[in-house]
C-alpha cells in the first residue's frame, strides 16, 4: 500500500462515516490504475490463456 495506509483506513472510518473497507480498496484501484500507466503498452502483449 503506498499512500493510505491501515491506520489511515482505520482512523478515517469513524469521522468520515466510511467503512475502512473502503478506503482499502480506494487504494487498491490507485495502485492498479498506476501499474497500467507504468505497464502501458506492455500488457497488450500478455496472451490470454483459456482455463
Amino acid at each position: 500500500m503506498a499512500w493510505f495506509a491501515w491506520p489511515f483506513a482505520w482512523s478515517t472510518e469513524e469521522a468520515f462515516g466510511l467503512t475502512d473497507g473502503f478506503w482499502i480498496n480506494m487504494q487498491a484501484q490507485y495502485d492498479l490504475d498506476m501499474a497500467r500507466i507504468q505497464l502501458g503498452d506492455e500488457l497488450e502483449h500478455v496472451h490470454k490463456v483459456g482455463i
